[in-house]
């Protein structure tokens, strides 16, 4: 199913990049569409870090517990 979605924005993409300005009832929906993938965007990267910054926090005690539970 990707597929068909794909060719469908890549050809909405070439359509709009042809066009000076995109005709008056897609105003709207750009502009949501580029609201989603911003908020999208930015809570993927604030998620990372805070998956980034708990690895970091927790690896050294998730080593020590598998070091003492190989050596039992």
């Amino acid at each position: 199913m990707p597929a068909p979605i794909d060719a469908f924005e890549s050809r909405l993409a070439a359509a709009l990049q042809d066009s000076p300005e995109p005709p008056n009832g897609l105003t709207p929906v750009l502009h949501r569409a580029r609201a989603r993938l911003a908020v999208r965007n930015v809570l993927g990267l604030v998620l990372g870090r805070i998956w980034l910054a708990l690895a970091r926090l927790l690896a050294p005690a998730v080593a020590r517990l598998h070091r003492a539970s190989v050596h039992r």
